[in-house]
C-alpha cells in the first residue's frame, strides 16, 4: 500500500514539475503607433527573469518563456515602455504599437545637457571614442580584397488616398491599381506599390590601389513609358536614398548630410548612453543609444549595438530622424543596418534598409518609399587579379550566373554599362531591364532575392504594364506633360514650349511665337526643331531651324550623348545672353531699368557632341556669327575728333571644343533637356575657340579659353555650399563685341549663374576670373528661434566677386582706332574691370511656403555708374527637401 502511494506521489511531483517547466512562445511584431513602420531592436525582456531578445529588422520578435513568466516589458529609446501580461497558452501573437515619449525625454535631455552629461569620465563616450579608433579595420576598405552579392530593392507606394479619389468616375478605369493593396509588409498601412526595381549584382574590391568592379547580374524595374523618364526618377530616388555607410562621417540623405553618429567630432554634437549589455551569435554586445545634443540640427537618434571583442565593430544600428529637424514633406524616416562576422573575425554589412514617409501634411495622402540591400557570398581572402578591374567600373552581363573568370579576371558576356548603372531600355511601358543584360526568369528572381516580394509588390508589374497600355492613361499624360514641361504631343511631333508663345521688351513690342519639334515616334534617329517669331515693333520676322541625327540610335537627350547637329538661328538676345536655343518666355520680359540694348543675331552652328564613361564628353563645333546692334546699342568708330563712323554688323567664323567631366553625375532628364542633380563631385567645364579671319566673311583672328568648376560642398551640421569658379581668357585685337560680356540679369528673379545688380553691357572683359558662392544653412540659426522654427524657414546668403580687365589694345579710351563702348544719352555705360572687382552679396530666407526663396541683394562696388541699382529684392523657386 505504501509502495503505491508513493508511486501516486512521484507520479504526481513529475506532473508538478511538468507542468512548472513547460516552455511558452511569445511572438509578435512591434510598430510605431503614429507611422505604423515596424521598429527594429526594440528589447523584448520578462519582467522576472533573465530571457529577452530584441525586434529584427521587420519589428518582429519570437521569445520562449517558463511557465512562471507573466509579464514581459517592451522597451525602446524614444518610446513609452509597454507591460504585456501573458496567459497560460502555450502560443501567444501581440501586435505591440509604441507611443512616442520623446517629449518627455527632451526634458531630461536639457537637464542632462545642462547639469549632468559630461562627455569627460564618460563610459559611453569612451566606448564611441574606441568606436572612432576602429573605423577603418572594420569597413571593406579595410580589407586587401573583398568579393560580395549585392541584391538592392526600391520601392515607392502610396499612402492614405483618400476614398473620394479612389471612387471617382475620372479613375474608374484605373481602379484595379487601387485594389492592389498591401496590408501585411506594414502592419496598419494600406499602400499601393507604383514603382519598384530591383538589381541583382556581383561586387569586386581593391584596397591598393583602390579599385571597384560592378556586374550587373539583372534587373527589372516598373517603367512608365515615355512620358516619364524612368531613369530620371530612379536617379533621384538613389540621390534621395543614398547607401549609408554608417562609419562615414557625413551620412548624405534628401540630398542633405547628416552627421554621422561615429564621425570624427560626433560627441561633440551627440549624447551618448549605455543601455545594457546582452549576447548574440555568442559575441558579446553593448547597447549604445545615441541622441542629439540639439534634437533641431541635422543628426540621427538611434542605437548602436557595438562589439566588446577587441574591434569595436558595429553589429546592428538603428538611425532615426528626429521630427523636429528642419525637412520638408519627410513625415518619418528610419534606417536599420545589420553586420556579420566572418571567419577570420572581420565584420561585413549584411542588410541595410532604408524607409521613408512622405507628405504634404502630418496626416494626408502621402508616399511611402523604401531602399533596401541584402549582401551575401562574402569572402576577403580571395586575392583578385588585377585584369578583373581594367576597363569601365561598372558593367553589365549578358549571361546569369557566375560572370568573372577568377583566374583572368574575364567577365563573361559583359558590355560596357557608361553611366556607371543600369539603363533603362527604351520601351512603352511595364517592365524594363538594363541594355544588354541577362533577362531572368521569374523563378530565377525568386530564387535570387534574399528579400522576398509580397503579393501586392509582385502584382504591381503586371498592373503597371496593364496601365501603359490603355489610351486613357496616354491621354492623360499628355496632359501632364502640357502642364509640367510646356510640349503638347502632335502625332510624331510635339508643340512647344508654350511658355515661349508670348514675350515682349521695348526694341521688338509684342512678340508671338510658335515652334515645336519631332519625337521618337518619327525617328530615333533623326530629330528636327524649329520656331518663327514675329515683333510686331520692329517689324521683324525672327526664326530656327535645326536638325540632329544620332549616332547611337536613341533620344538626343539621353545619356549617353552622340550625335551631330546643325541649326541656324536669326533672332534677338541681350549682350551677354549665353549661345543656344532662344528660351525666352513672358515671365521672363519684366525688367527693370533700361532694356533697350538688344542684338539682331545670324547664327549658323554645326555641333558633333560625345559622351564617354564616367560622364566625360567633348563637343566640337563650328560656329558663324553675324551680330547687328539693335535698340539704343551702335557700333561707332572714331575717325577723328568729333567725327565719327558706323558699322551695321560684326561677323566671326570660330571652331571651337569643348571638354566637360562631370563623375558620378546624377541628372533627371525632362522634355527639353536634363536636370544634374547636385552631389559632392565637381562638374568641370572648359573650351577653347579658334577663330578665322577671312572664312565666310570673318573679320577677326583670335583664340578664347573659358574654363568652369562648380562643386558643392558639403558642411555638416551647418549647412553646404554651392560654389562656382569662373575664369577666361580672350587673345587678339577685337572690338568689344567679341570680348566677354558679363552676364547681367535686369530681371526681378534671383539667378544663380548672373549678376543679379549688374546692368546689361555694363561690363566687358578680355581677360577675367571670378567665383560665387551660396550657402544654405539648413536653418542651423533659425531652429533656435521658436516662431521661425515652426515656419521651418531657412536662411542662406551668398555672393559673387569678378576680377577683369581689358588689355590696351582692346580700350577705346587707350587705342583710338578701337571701337568705342557704348553710351546712354551721351554718357558712357560699358565699362571695364581694371579699377577693381564688381562685388555683389546678399542675404536671405529660403523656404518659404517650402518653395520660395527671397533675398535682399546689396552692391558694393562701381556704384557711381549711371543708372544702377545698388540694392533690391528678388526671389525664386527652389524645391528641395
Amino acid at each position: 500500500m505504501s509502495d503505491i502511494r508513493t508511486l501516486i506521489a512521484l507520479i504526481f511531483t513529475s506532473l508538478c514539475l511538468s507542468t512548472y517547466g513547460q516552455v511558452r512562445v511569445v511572438s509578435g511584431v512591434v510598430v510605431d503607433s503614429t507611422t505604423k513602420a515596424p521598429l527594429p531592436n526594440v528589447s523584448i525582456k520578462a519582467v522576472k527573469g533573465s530571457k529577452g531578445t530584441l525586434t529584427d529588422s521587420a519589428g518582429q520578435f519570437s521569445l520562449a518563456v517558463d511557465d512562471g513568466t507573466r509579464q514581459i516589458i517592451i522597451s525602446s529609446l524614444g518610446y513609452s515602455d509597454r507591460l504585456l501580461r501573458l496567459t497560460s497558452a502555450p502560443e501567444q501573437h501581440f501586435t505591440v504599437r509604441m507611443g512616442t515619449a520623446y517629449k518627455s525625454m527632451g526634458e531630461v535631455v536639457v537637464k542632462w545637457k545642462k547639469s549632468k552629461y559630461r562627455n569627460k569620465n564618460n563610459p559611453a563616450v569612451e566606448l564611441i571614442r574606441e568606436v572612432i579608433d576602429h573605423k577603418d579595420s572594420n569597413q571593406v576598405k579595410g580589407y586587401p580584397y573583398a568579393t560580395y552579392r549585392e541584391y538592392e530593392r526600391m520601392q515607392v507606394s502610396m499612402d492614405n488616398i483618400p476614398k473620394f479619389i479612389q471612387n471617382s468616375k475620372l479613375l474608374k478605369q484605373f481602379h484595379f491599381l487601387f485594389e492592389n493593396v498591401d496590408t501585411v509588409k506594414y502592419p496598419g498601412k494600406r499602400l499601393i506599390p507604383i514603382y519598384l526595381s530591383e538589381t541583382l549584382s556581383d561586387n569586386y574590391f581593391r584596397r591598393q590601389p583602390e579599385k571597384k568592379k560592378t556586374i550587373i547580374v539583372g534587373q527589372k524595374s516598373i517603367n512608365f513609358g515615355e512620358y516619364i523618364d524612368m531613369k530620371g526618377i530612379s536617379n533621384i530616388l538613389t540621390r534621395m536614398y543614398e547607401p549609408i555607410n554608417i562609419y562615414d562621417n557625413n551620412i548624405s540623405l534628401f540630398t542633405t548630410q547628416f552627421l554621422s553618429p561615429v564621425a570624427g567630432s560626433a560627441p561633440t554634437f551627440y549624447m551618448y548612453f549605455i543601455q545594457d549589455t546582452i549576447m548574440e551569435e555568442g559575441i558579446r554586445l553593448v547597447r549604445l543609444n545615441f541622441l542629439p545634443r540639439n534634437p533641431d540640427d541635422l543628426l540621427f537618434k538611434g542605437t548602436l549595438f557595438v562589439t566588446l571583442d577587441g574591434r569595436y565593430a558595429i553589429k546592428k544600428a538603428t538611425l532615426e530622424v528626429s521630427k523636429h529637424v528642419n525637412l520638408n514633406y519627410v513625415r518619418g524616416f528610419r534606417a536599420t543596418q545589420g553586420f556579420s562576422r566572418d571567419t577570420s573575425g572581420r565584420y561585413f554589412l549584411t542588410s541595410s534598409d532604408m524607409i521613408a514617409d512622405f507628405g504634404i501634411t502630418n496626416n494626408g495622402v502621402g508616399a511611402f518609399g523604401e531602399r533596401a540591400f541584402s549582401y551575401s557570398n562574402y569572402r576577403s581572402s580571395d586575392r583578385l587579379p588585377d585584369s578583373l578591374f581594367k576597363g569601365p567600373s561598372v558593367v553589365v552581363s549578358a549571361t546569369p550566373g557566375t560572370v568573372v573568370n577568377p583566374g583572368t579576371g574575364a567577365v563573361a558576356g559583359a558590355k560596357e554599362l557608361r553611366d556607371g548603372s543600369a539603363r533603362v531600355s527604351d520601351l512603352g511601358g511595364g517592365t524594363s531591364i538594363p541594355v544588354g543584360a541577362a533577362v531572368l526568369s521569374d523563378s530565377e528572381w525568386a530564387a535570387s532575392r534574399t528579400i522576398p516580394l509580397t503579393n501586392a509588390e509582385l502584382r504591381a508589374y503586371s498592373n503597371i504594364d496593364s496601365l501603359t497600355g490603355m489610351k486613357s492613361y496616354k491621354r492623360i499624360m499628355d496632359y501632364a506633360t502640357l502642364l509640367v514641361a510646356g510640349y503638347k504631343q502632335a502625332g510624331p511631333f510635339e508643340v512647344g514650349p508654350f511658355a515661349t508663345f508670348y514675350t515682349f521688351n521695348p526694341v521688338e513690342g509684342f512678340k508671338p511665337r510658335f515652334g515645336g519639334r519631332s519625337t521618337t515616334r518619327l525617328s530615333k534617329r533623326y530629330y528636327v526643331e524649329s520656331y518663327v517669331a514675329y515683333g510686331t515693333k520692329d517689324d521683324k520676322w525672327k526664326y530656327y531651324f535645326g536638325g540632329t541625327y544620332s549616332i547611337n540610335h536613341q533620344s538626343i537627350y539621353k545619356y549617353p550623348l552622340n550625335y551631330v547637329t546643325a541649326n541656324f538661328q536669326r533672332d534677338t538676345r541681350t549682350p551677354g545672353q549665353m549661345d543656344g536655343f532662344n528660351q525666352e518666355s513672358s515671365y521672363s520680359s519684366l525688367k527693370r531699368g533700361d532694356n533697350t540694348k538688344w542684338l539682331y543675331n545670324d547664327i549658323f552652328k554645326v555641333d558633333y557632341v560625345h559622351e564617354f564613361g564616367d560622364h566625360l564628353s567633348y563637343d566640337l563645333g563650328f560656329r558663324y556669327w553675324q551680330q547687328h546692334p539693335g535698340g539704343s546699342i551702335a557700333y561707332v568708330y572714331e575717325l577723328n575728333p568729333n567725327e565719327y563712323d558706323s558699322v551695321q554688323s560684326v561677323t566671326t567664323t570660330e571652331l571651337n571644343l569643348t571638354l566637360r567631366w562631370a563623375p558620378h553625375e546624377e541628372y533627371y532628364q525632362g522634355k527639353v533637356g536634363r536636370v544634374s542633380v547636385a552631389n559632392r563631385y565637381p562638374i568641370i567645364t572648359l573650351r577653347y575657340a579658334h577663330g578665322f579671319q577671312g572664312l565666310m566673311n570673318g573679320q577677326y583672328n583670335y583664340d578664347a579659353l573659358h574654363l568652369n568648376v562648380y562643386k558643392r560642398v558639403y558642411m555638416s551640421p551647418i549647412g553646404y555650399s554651392d560654389v562656382t569658379f569662373d575664369a577666361g581668357w580672350t587673345g587678339g585685337k577685337l572690338p568689344f563685341p567679341l570680348l566677354t560680356i558679363h552676364t547681367a540679369n535686369q530681371g526681378y528673379a534671383y539667378y544663380i549663374d548672373q549678376y543679379n545688380l549688374m546692368n546689361f553691357e555694363e561690363f566687358v572683359s578680355d581677360h577675367y576670373a571670378g567665383v560665387d558662392i551660396d550657402h544654405y544653412f539648413n536653418g542651423f540659426f533659425f531652429n533656435k528661434i521658436p516662431l521661425l522654427k515652426w515656419l521651418k524657414l531657412r536662411e542662406v546668403i551668398a555672393g559673387k566677386i569678378l576680377f577683369g580687365g581689358v588689355r590696351d589694345e582692346n580700350n577705346p579710351a587707350i587705342t583710338a582706332d578701337q571701337m568705342k563702348f557704348p553710351t546712354t544719352n551721351g554718357v558712357t555705360s560699358t565699362y571695364t574691370l581694371n579699377n577693381g572687382p564688381y562685388i555683389e552679396v546678399s542675404a536671405g530666407v529660403t523656404n518659404i511656403f517650402k518653395l520660395v526663396r527671397i533675398d535682399f541683394v546689396k552692391r558694393l562696388t562701381y556704384l557711381n555708374h549711371p543708372d544702377i541699382a545698388t540694392w533690391g529684392i528678388r526671389a525664386r523657386v527652389k524645391f528641395d527637401f
